[in-house]
């Protein structure tokens, strides 16, 4: 046999040798795979953490429309026709835990949003800018800013807008250095909730 390998062309030693290595290789990679799909298939909690590789947070999904189990159920079915053993109301379960706070973000929008173009936009304008020598812009205005901390226990304790949106404001102001001098008359916002509404509105739309 030690004259046969001694004797034998060097590709033919090498052939004789990484065979062995390669079965190894192939039966570590078999048996891997083989335990993988068998946790996938056995742990179902594992397997809503499978959306992740492609979704890692969501945030490349679009918000549905109808935020509910089934409704996502249904759409995860249809998407990934391919799972079983229950992975459809475990993906269901991810899906929303992810979507719930984009959903309650993008409701919080809307309403301010409504609330802006009902009670503000005509005189401060759709896009926030104002009218010239007449309204003051909302785009950047330092009005919109909050106290910042620690001269304000809460952000709004040294912001004017509450006490603004709920008795309006006359006279001279100055907003971005240009001098304004007009009445503006109070929003008539029917609760506390709609005020919240609307400053967190007017904040993250024109303070940019």
């Amino acid at each position: 046999m030690l004259s046969v390998f001694v004797n034998s062309t060097p590709a033919a030693r090498i052939r004789r040798l990484t065979k062995p290595v390669l079965a190894a290789a192939a039966a570590v990679i078999t048996a891997a795979v083989l335990l993988g799909a068998a946790a996938w298939v056995l742990l179902p909690p594992q397997q809503a953490r499978g959306c992740t590789l492609c979704h890692p947070g969501a945030e490349d999904l679009l918000l549905p429309q109808e935020l509910s189990h089934t409704a996502l159920r249904a759409a995860a079915t249809a998407a990934h026709p391919y799972l079983t053993y229950g992975e459809e109301d475990a993906a269901a379960d991810w899906l929303y835990a992810q979507f719930l706070p984009r959903h309650a973000a993008s409701r919080s929008g809307e309403a301010g949003r409504a609330l802006y173009r009902a009670k503000c936009a005509a005189c401060h304008g759709a896009d926030g800018t104002g009218q010239p020598d007449r309204y003051p812009p909302l785009l950047a205005s330092e009005w919109l800013l909050p106290a910042p901390p620690p001269h304000a226990a809460a952000p709004d304790d040294s912001s004017r807008l509450p006490e603004i949106l709920a008795d309006g404001l006359s006279g001279p102001i100055t907003v971005r250095s240009r001098p304004y001098n007009a009445t503006m008359l109070p929003p008539r916002l029917t609760d506390p909730a709609s005020v919240r509404l609307l400053i967190d509105y007017l904040r993250k739309t024109f303070l940019r």
